[in-house]
């Protein structure tokens, strides 16, 4: 089944697929590049199945046809973040699933998954990069399920949880993210109840300006510094963010050596101890990936 999807970003998304003989997405390589000053929003992360520690999808029906779960095949999704506003969404979502078996018996062939376009809105919280978010999934059976009163596609109202881990230091970050919800088949008078899970764990590819836009970034405000020393770091990070976006990695990180310089002069003053302690260790995560952009620049191909 192929599905045309679209997506649409403040911010410039370079996305490379690579289709399987089944007319799906595979592989993803994504560069991201942010276009606009850090308090400009959102930013969008494209994130893939980690292949080596596949989810799972599970339909539940109880004592009257058991559990069912199946491992998930692929998935591909992008997840808008709005530091700022502190607003999540999933903007576009695909996944497949492997065939279930309901109530012991019936097939379900390969599951498709999708978001409806539009459905989702939710929370992101910047200091603890945990969100939420509610929208509609449509889910296609390849069999037909029609006598259990499933015409695909169906849709299942669910609620997603998850933590986004930014990583700092590895090109290859993290995103844990659960959806679940209940629906019912069958005889409106006499349904069959059912819940359903999907666990997934997926990975995307972290980069100089993602970890200022959503780490550092986020950090600073949260700390209520005084006025004249917040903006001061915030404009070492937008500088450093600016070399990034224009190419100059060189001059990004001689910006950002100025930000972990002027931070380690505040710690036990104008910064506590503790947070110029992280805030250092992630500059210096920054400035790692900046001062190797060739390793870069080979993992987003």
């Amino acid at each position: 089944m192929q599905v045309n999807r679209s997506m649409s970003s403040n911010r410039t998304l370079n996305v490379v697929r690579v289709s399987t003989r089944r007319g799906v997405f595979a592989a993803l390589a994504v560069a991201l590049f942010a276009t606009a000053s850090l308090q400009a929003a959102p930013y969008t992360i494209i994130a893939v199945e980690d292949s080596a520690n596949p989810g799972s999808f599970t339909l539940n029906f109880g004592e009257q046809g058991g559990i069912s779960s199946g491992n998930i095949t692929s998935t591909d999704y992008g997840l808008e973040i709005d530091p700022v506003l502190g607003t999540a969404q999933l903007v576009e979502y695909y996944q497949e699933v492997e065939s279930l078996t309901l109530f012991g018996q019936f097939p379900t062939g390969e599951i498709i998954v999708e978001v409806v376009e539009g459905t989702s809105e939710g929370t992101y919280d910047p200091e603890t990069h945990e969100f939420t978010t509610t929208e509609m999934y449509a889910v296609y059976f390849t069999a037909d399920l029609s006598a259990f009163g499933l015409e695909s596609p169906v849709l299942l109202p669910s609620t997603s949880t998850g933590f986004l881990d930014l990583a700092a230091g590895r090109f290859r970050s993290h995103v844990d993210l659960q959806w679940a919800g209940v629906g019912q088949l069958g005889d409106p008078k006499d349904p069959v109840e059912f819940s359903y899970t999907c666990d997934i764990n997926t990975n995307f590819t972290a980069n100089a300006g993602m970890l200022i836009q959503l780490g550092l970034a986020p950090q600073i405000t949260a700390l209520v510094l005084p006025v004249d020393l917040e903006d001061l770091l915030l404009s070492q990070l937008d500088a450093s963010t600016d070399g990034f976006e224009e190419g100059d990695w060189s001059g990004a990180a001689n910006d950002m050596s100025q930000f972990l310089a002027e931070v380690d002069a505040q710690a036990g003053f104008g910064i506590s101890n503790s947070a110029a302690t992280v805030l250092i260790h992630d500059a210096q995560s920054v400035i790692t990936l900046l001062r190797r952009p060739q390793r870069f620049k080979q993992t987003d191909k």
